[in-house]
């Protein structure tokens, strides 16, 4: 083995370790096509007319519990104009996360938006599912389309 050989290998780990990021899978509801290539997401779907449904995945630093997160991410949105339209509700996925999901609404420029915000946590992450859309297009079955999707979250 010579000194070059390591570096042969340096390329390969790169990619290697890149691979290793968060994952999440999700069951993309009926009408929503998954958006590819996403810098900021774990996964991202959207509907033909703007509805969109998204996982993020960041550290759970500082280390903080379901409670910390939640309330933590709550306040931000309701400092930029979010409105809850109910309490907080716990929310179990097929694959045994517990977390909690709350819905809101916000007006902006004269139109009502609808927004879910779902928070996962585990030892080493904080997993938000966020969906929402103009009120006029989140009707019929979406609603239920992307409850099924937050309760089908599967991280790794």
């Amino acid at each position: 083995m010579t000194m070059k050989t390591p570096m042969l290998w340096a390329p390969l780990l790169l990619l290697a370790c890149a691979a290793c990021g968060p994952r999440a899978t999700v069951q993309t509801p009926s009408g929503f096509a998954e958006l590819e290539d996403q810098q900021e997401y774990v996964y991202r779907a959207a509907t033909a007319d703007g509805v969109a449904l998204s996982v993020r995945a960041e550290k759970n630093q500082p280390h903080g519990n379901l409670d910390f997160w939640a309330l933590a991410l709550d306040g931000q949105l309701r400092r930029v104009g979010y409105a809850p339209e109910g309490p907080a509700a716990e929310v179990h996925t097929q694959s045994g996360l517990s977390g909690r999901e709350t819905r809101y609404t916000r007006v902006e420029n004269g139109r009502k938006y609808r927004f879910w915000l779902a928070v996962f946590v585990t030892e080493r992450r904080v997993w938000v599912v966020e969906a929402g859309g103009d009120e006029e297009r989140v009707k019929g079955a979406v609603p239920a389309g992307i409850q099924k999707a937050i309760e089908s979250l599967t991280v790794g």
